[in-house]
């Protein structure tokens, strides 16, 4: 595998590429972050490795941090003025 390909990361396999990593829901709230926040940021998000692989019961709690996270980062960009759906 080469550097900056698949594989090498959870947020690029799953923003760059497509992949389904964690699950569609989790993998769909990653991409939403990522129109938030830098890619450095993101990195720093979650310890992204020790994350995987997730029980279930681990994989409804990642989504709901996810979903807290996304919505916190969409209501600060609302109030810079970004315009947001």
């Amino acid at each position: 595998m080469a550097a900056g390909g698949p594989g090498d990361h959870p947020v690029i396999d799953i923003v760059d590429y497509g992949l389904e990593i964690y699950n569609a829901k989790c993998d769909e709230l990653i991409r939403e972050i990522s129109n938030y926040v830098s890619r450095d940021e993101q990195f720093g998000m979650y310890d992204w490795f020790h994350e995987l692989p997730l029980s279930n019961e681990r994989l409804k709690e990642f989504e709901r941090s996810l979903t807290t996270k996304r919505d916190q980062l969409r209501l600060d960009a609302k109030e810079r003025g970004w315009e947001i759906e």
